[in-house]
């Protein structure tokens, strides 16, 4: 009977030491994405197809160190000059963008084995007419790039100009304000041969690069495991394949040429949604916050308000574009986290309220001092004053400046790109970049931007016009 019994204790047994293995399975979490940055528009490196899905060689050989390290790949796109300070301050994880390995860049981040080598070539519209010195010559090149250093040192006579990228230098070189383009090679003969452009080599290359995948120095884990991955790739076929698919013999097939109007169109207006989505959040909480900034002004003890007053005006006399790039930047520095889009929003609101501030105070202190005090006077509370006195007033005073702020920023909501907000602006660049088609697309987005403030304009010269005929603007 006891030996009967024994396999099913067995069996027992090995089911309950199972158990906790398989709730410890269960309970294991999902391996963290690795979050890569890149610019999105660097073709046939990285660049968005016709489906507005991501591709080109980074992004292919970013997904196989992906593979490599067991982890999803979560693509951050960002602009070229300032995706060393993303990765400083924890937005991304690794940059696999075509990152030339220099000593200074090296004195921020710390480089992993070079995954591939290209180098420096001149392109020019005649190359006949180029001295060696490149005196007088115009040359286009991206900001943020070894090109721009390499240029003016070695060609201190040349007109080096900078762009946010390839493609602008690009359209600037067939508009005629551009003679050459300093850029990668491999990229250089790519946009020639893409985009049929009439510009030539001149000379060979000026010096070679090896492209590494830059992380945050003090993470050593990632950069061995980078390393360890990227030697891997290169000793395999995997990166030769992907060398031959966008640089070898049909490589522009892997380009696509379907961008149709019809889907452009479509892609502009979902990202013009998303405009007036983040545009719509960050006013609405600009104008609440600007309603206590001005009580504020008005109610608190001077001194408090100088302080508040200060705070205005610092917001008023500082650009935008930085204001973004220290909530979205700097604050990390001190702890604070903030996602692309929050930044953004934050920074709508907090720009916006200074101004709408600065309009509710001249405003109150435009309605006269003795109708308060005969409200009072008939036994009216102070917000009763407010409610029914006061702010009739000063609607007519209020109304055209602030719809005019809200016009201003649903066009200044465009800067939000530079932080890796997809919006009208950055999907237009995206698709010039993947098409060459500058003037239709930025045309379009123009249009686009138009139509949704227009009407507002219109709203605010019918408020203004109602107004005179009452009698309720000064002036009228």
């Amino acid at each position: 009977m006891l030996r009967t019994r024994l396999p099913w204790v067995a069996a027992l047994a090995l089911a309950s030491a199972l158990v906790p293995t398989a709730a410890a399975l269960a309970a294991t979490p999902a391996p963290a994405p690795l979050r890569v940055g890149l610019t999105g528009k660097y073709p046939p490196f990285n660049y968005f197809d016709a489906d507005g899905a991501l591709t080109g060689f980074d992004v292919d050989f970013a997904r196989a160190v992906c593979a490599e390290l067991g982890r999803p790949c979560d693509f951050v796109v960002l602009q070229w000059d300032g995706i060393v300070n993303a990765l400083l301050a924890g937005k991304v994880d690794a940059i696999i963008g075509s990152m030339a390995i220099t000593a200074e860049r090296a004195r921020q981040v710390a480089f992993s084995v070079p995954y591939y080598t290209s180098g420096a070539q001149l392109f020019a519209v005649d190359p006949a007419a180029v001295p060696p010195n490149l005196a007088g010559v115009r040359v286009g090149v991206t900001l943020g790039t070894t090109y721009g250093d390499y240029a003016r040192e070695h060609f201190p006579k040349a007109d080096v100009r900078f762009y946010k990228g390839d493609t602008e230098a690009l359209q600037d070189l067939q508009a005629g304000r551009l003679d050459a383009l300093l850029t990668d090679r491999l990229v250089g003969f790519y946009l020639r041969r893409r985009f049929n452009v009439a510009m030539e080599p001149s000379g060979g290359l000026l010096y070679r690069e090896r492209m590494g995948i830059p992380v945050d120095p003090d993470d050593h884990a990632l950069l061995a495991a980078i390393d360890r991955a990227v030697t891997r790739l290169r000793a395999s076929p995997a990166e030769g394949e992907l060398y031959a698919r966008y640089f070898g013999e049909g490589a522009l097939a892997a380009a696509g040429t379907d961008y149709t109007w019809s889907h452009m169109l479509g892609v502009l207006a979902l990202a013009l949604l998303d405009t007036l989505r983040l545009a719509a959040v960050g006013l609405a909480l600009g104008v609440l916050l600007a309603a206590l900034i001005a009580a504020g002004l008005i109610g608190l003890p001077r001194p408090l308000a100088l302080l508040l007053s200060l705070w205005v005006d610092f917001i008023r006399a500082t650009p935008f574009i930085v204001q973004l790039f220290i909530l979205y930047f700097g604050l990390p520095a001190v702890g604070v986290e903030l996602s692309a889009w929050t930044a953004a929003m934050l920074g709508i609101a907090l720009h916006s309220s200074a101004y709408v501030s600065e309009i509710l105070k001249v405003a109150f202190r435009g309605v006269p001092v003795g109708q308060t005090h005969a409200a009072r006077t008939l036994g009216l509370t102070r917000a009763e004053t407010l409610r029914h006195v006061v702010i009739p007033q000063m609607l007519p005073l209020v109304s055209v400046p602030v719809i005019n702020t809200m016009v201003a920023m649903i066009k200044d909501s465009a800067i939000v790109s530079v932080i890796s907000v997809y919006e009208l602006t950055m999907a237009t660049q995206q698709l010039i970049s993947a098409t060459f088609q500058p003037m239709s697309l930025y045309l379009v987005a123009a249009a686009m931007y138009f139509i949704v403030t227009y009407p507002l304009l219109l709203a605010g010269r019918r408020l203004e016009r109602r107004y005179q005929r009452r009698g309720l603007l000064r002036g009228a």
